[in-house]
């Protein structure tokens, strides 16, 4: 942070997920793709290419509740959270969950990361001066079954997103001689088999809202490891952390 208070964050991500779920937000579409390996060339860019990032440190180094409360506007003071005035984010989105819950002992809604979603989603919780803030999560890759869902998706106040099925993978790499869902083009939009299904823990219908998340190309980092340097740095991308940040995108739009 420099002497005028901004703020910066340096992420390597060399998996590219944590890049094709930002870009799915953000890019700016301004690369071109040869993603047929043809004569045409694409851009990919996302749902709101000027919304402004904000890195957050919270799985690998790092710790969640520590990540959304200073997201949300929150300091440490004295051993102490004390709001700042203002959120430094609008809308926090996270594509991540866990869903091997029993080991947690709570069920997913009761737990800690549950609980402080939904405190941090509802204005004034922590400060007569917190307006609250948007809260979007995956709904987990762990369906089709009822009861799927994992934490902190399973919190009542936040917006938990599922995955819908799209055509436009179809021809790409693997996929290239595949039909598409049987032998027409009409079957998309669709709630895909893997994503994760309520009811929440309090009987709550979840997810909330679905996006697509079977499957799109999005832009992937450079350093992504066994890429070939010879091709542009783009990727098949998919599941609900791909649905999470386009609804996120969605609302920042």
């Amino acid at each position: 942070m420099d002497p005028e208070g901004t703020f910066f964050g340096v992420m390597t991500d060399t998996a590219g997920h944590g890049t094709s779920s930002a870009a799915s937000i953000a890019s700016k579409g301004v690369v071109e793709y040869d993603i047929y390996n043809n004569t045409s060339k694409y851009k990919i860019k996302g749902v709101a290419p000027g919304a402004k990032i904000i890195p957050v440190k919270a799985l690998w180094f790092g710790d969640t509740v520590y990540a959304w409360l200073w997201a949300a506007g929150f300091d440490s003071k004295d051993n102490k959270w004390v709001f700042e005035g203002k959120p430094r984010a609008d809308i926090i989105s996270n594509s991540w969950g866990v869903s091997n819950f029993p080991s947690l002992q709570s069920g997913p809604g009761l737990d800690i990361l549950s609980l402080i979603l939904s405190v941090l989603v509802i204005p004034h919780t922590l400060d007569d001066n917190y307006p609250g803030v948007t809260i979007v999560t995956s709904a987990g890759n762990s369906g089709h079954g009822y009861g799927t869902l994992g934490l902190p998706n399973a919190s009542p106040y936040g917006i938990t997103v599922g995955a819908t099925t799209n055509n436009v993978f179809v021809g790409y790499g693997s996929f290239k001689d595949q039909p598409r869902f049987g032998n027409t083009t009409v079957h998309n939009n669709n709630v895909v088999d893997f994503s994760s299904r309520g009811p929440g823990i309090i009987g709550d219908p979840k997810p909330d809202i679905m996006s697509i998340g079977a499957y799109s190309f999005t832009p992937t980092t450079i350093s992504k490891i066994k890429k070939d340097p010879s091709q542009n740095a783009f990727t098949l991308f998919g599941g609900t952390s791909m649905a999470a940040p386009l609804v996120s995108g969605s609302a920042a739009f």
